[in-house]
């Protein structure tokens, strides 16, 4: 029997009727009064009913009298709820004048009591939704820092991949020198061997300076084609990841963009969430 309901049955029905009631529990024990000294008394009257089962107790005006006060006239109806018997209403008084009052008493007690497990129940419904989705807001914070790292992460691979393509621009002026030199080394070359000739016996020793030369000339030059077709396949395969890095780097901007917007409507729901807490709690 909850007190703090019958309490406000009671205070409702003396301000609307200015009748006193009183409110027992299943044992017949009165819980509430609007005569406080009452509270704690075993009703016998509530007491029979209850443990009989029976629809009412009625107290007649007339039956009042011949019991010399020692029973008051009045009405006790019980009070169910969810079809189980949880305690008594009572009220003094001509039972023709007060039963409709006292019916009316016993429903609004059910009533409260329904009002009161559904609220019970949607406020745990909105503390297990306030729960779940401060479970989401910290994974999307979680999320939005691990894309953040990713982000930052592609940005520098494009950045090297960058400075990687600046260093093979490089290496072929590096080689088209090598290249340029070897030409001229060929050319020396064989300007000395021409020389060499003239000089025929003298130039022998020259001759043989000059074929090396012209020899070493010529690998620089098979060194330096070999080195282009290298460059050229790193320059494609290093195309490709630079397609792929701003690919990449798209789609990563994108997933941010919109994880970001999934977490403010998660942070809106968590608003209206604890906007419904509070007025459950209130």
């Amino acid at each position: 029997m909850d007190r703090d309901i019958a309490n406000k049955i009671i205070d409702f029905i003396y301000t609307a009727t200015g009748m006193n009631s009183i409110v027992c529990d299943v044992e017949g024990t009165i819980v509430a009064a609007k005569i406080k000294s009452r509270v704690g008394d075993l009703h016998a009257g509530a007491r029979k009913m209850l443990q009989e089962n029976l629809p009412h107790i009625i107290i007649t005006a007339a039956e009042e009298e011949a019991s010399g006060g020692t029973v008051r006239a009045g009405i006790n109806l019980p009070i169910r709820h969810n079809d189980e018997l949880i305690g008594s209403i009572g009220i003094p008084g001509d039972p023709e004048k007060t039963l409709l009052v006292t019916k009316m008493a016993s429903g609004l007690f059910s009533k409260e009591l329904r009002e009161r497990e559904l609220l019970s129940l949607l406020l745990g419904h909105a503390a297990q939704m306030d729960s779940a989705i401060t479970t989401i807001v910290s994974t999307v914070e979680q999320v939005n820092a691990s894309q953040a790292k990713v982000s930052s992460m592609v940005d520098e691979v494009e950045q090297l991949v960058q400075a990687s393509f600046e260093d093979i621009k490089t290496t072929g002026e590096v080689v088209e020198t090598i290249q340029s030199i070897a030409s001229n080394t060929q050319m020396l070359g064989l300007n000395a061997a021409i020389e060499a000739a003239h000089a025929k016996e003298a130039g022998r020793g020259f001759a043989i300076v000059a074929e090396a030369v012209r020899k070493l000339s010529d690998q620089s030059s098979a060194s330096v084609e070999d080195i282009k077709v290298t460059q050229a396949h790193l320059n494609e395969s290093m195309g490709r990841v630079v397609d792929f890095s701003k690919d990449l780097t798209t789609q990563t901007h994108e997933q941010t963009s919109a994880t970001n917007a999934i977490a403010d409507m998660v942070l809106d729901l968590k608003k209206i969430s604890e906007a419904l807490m509070a007025m459950t709690q209130s």
